[in-house]
């Protein structure tokens, strides 16, 4: 029988079609790395940010609440609201 190459015996071990052997790298798609880990940065960027900037639910109903306080300090102070613009007192 003749010599076998050192190239055929790694191509009888690979197997099946479409299966990776022990000895191969697998194919990755660099576009995709790069969109994962810009994605992966923003995250973890927004993450800190929202610990910076962000304001807890307690603060937010808390404000909440002095803005409808405000609003109604407001309206009940406000006078006779006039659509037209017509106001009697301003000739």
């Amino acid at each position: 029988m003749a010599e076998v190459s050192s190239a055929m015996k790694s191509v009888r071990n690979l197997g099946p079609v479409g299966k990776m052997g022990p000895d191969m790298a697998e194919i990755i798609n660099l576009r995709t790395v790069r969109k994962r880990r810009m994605k992966e940065q923003k995250a973890g960027e927004a993450a800190r940010r929202r610990v910076l900037f962000g304001r807890t639910a307690a603060e937010k109903a808390r404000d909440a609440q002095q803005e409808a306080r405000r609003q109604a300090l407001l309206d009940g102070t406000r006078l006779a609201y006039d659509p037209q613009g017509t106001d009697e007192d301003s000739e």
